[in-house]
Order: structure tokens, then sequence, then C-alpha cells
């Protein structure tokens, strides 16, 4: 059985979307696979969105979450999310007669998740986060992340991300890394690569943030 356990491609970490604005992720790599990320600030430290991620084997999975942050002593925050998320492992015969074929979807199941970070004083700014989650149901998932990140300059930005996931036992680690520019005041064009630590295949990616 395929369990599809990739890690999304952006995280909110623990700080809050402002109210009233929204955030875009759009991604794509060389699996290939394709990603959206989105997120909704409601106000009083409130966060709301949804991520989805698939590949050209129907192997993937949809979230919808909401998050609340609280400010912490110097300057670090943390928040804690729920979400709901389903997944697909691919396509199954649904009628033999018609051939026709539908998703095998499993879940719907909870996902709970912290996280924690702050801003860093180098440069042009930057980040560290460190965030968890895990889903319950009948195949629980657990996944764990760290980033760190820095703008070496107002219209750049590169970060790193070790990502883990443990799945009945097994551990899949793997680390990508982030460049980025800003197109414009609202909008980054970002590259990726995201390689395992072990065994595997390094996969190349391109990501469009927005914010509006």
């Amino acid at each position: 059985m395929f369990l599809f356990v990739m890690t999304a491609a952006v995280h909110a970490g623990p700080w809050p979307r402002a109210k009233g604005t929204t955030f875009t992720a759009m991604g794509m790599n060389s699996d290939p696979a394709a990603s959206l990320y989105a997120e909704h600030g409601l106000g009083n430290d409130w966060t709301v969105g949804i991520e989805t991620y698939g590949n050209w084997q129907f192997h993937g999975h949809a979230a919808l979450f909401a998050s609340k942050s609280f400010a912490l002593e110097g300057g670090s925050r943390m928040a804690l999310d729920f979400g709901i998320e389903t997944g697909s492992e691919g396509l199954v015969l649904v009628d033999p007669t018609t051939m026709a074929y539908g998703l095998d979807l499993t879940g719907p199941a909870v996902r709970l998740g912290a996280s924690w970070g702050r801003g860093l004083n180098v440069l042009e700014g930057g980040w560290l986060t460190v965030g968890g989650s895990q889903r319950l149901g009948e195949i629980p998932v657990t996944k764990l992340e760290v980033t760190l990140g820095v703008s070496p300059t107002g219209w750049s930005k590169v970060y790193g991300q070790l990502q883990s996931s443990f799945v009945q036992g097994e551990a899949i680690w793997r680390f990508e890394s982030v460049a980025g520019i800003k197109l414009s005041d609202n909008q980054d064009f970002l590259i990726s690569a995201n390689a395992p630590l072990g065994a595997g295949d390094t996969r190349l990616g391109i990501l469009l943030w927005q914010t509006f």
C-alpha cells in the first residue's frame, strides 16, 4: 500500500495572518506534482486555510485547518491548529462494466498540530520555526519540521527546512532548500530542491507566493 506523507510546501508557522488578508502559494515540482496552499486571517490571532497536494499518479491529500496564535515572552510565538484531512492512494476501478475509475480515498481524519517560532535580527531579517502534527485515524502519521530562513536583502529570501514523517514505524527524512525573489509588494517567486536523507529522488520545484 502506498501512503502519501509528503510535507506541504508552505506552512504559516506560529504567526497569524492579518485580519482580512489572504495568502496563497501555488507550486509545481519534478515528481511531477502540484500544490496549493491558502490561508485567511480572521482577526484575534485566528487563521483558517486549505492545503492540497497531488502527483500524476493521483496520490495526494487535501486538508482544511484553523490555527490560533499566542504571543510568548521574549518575542516568540506559538500556535495550535486543528484540521480535517483526506487522502488519495491513486485510482481504483469502480465499475468493471464501463471501466470507470475513481479515487481511492482515505479518511477523513483529524489532524492536530503545534508550532513555535521567532524572528531573528540578522541581515534584513530572519526566522526560526519548529512545528509538528499528528494525524489520527486508522493509519496515524506524525510529521515534524524545523525551518531556518533569512532575507539577505529586502527583495530576496532563502531558507532550509528539515522534514520528517513517521508512519507505521518507518521514518522518512528530507531536506528542502528554497531561494526566492520579490516580484512586487505582494508577490514572490521561489525555486526549491527537496532531497531525501537516504534513498529516494530529489525533487526540483517552483513556487509563487501572493498576498491579497
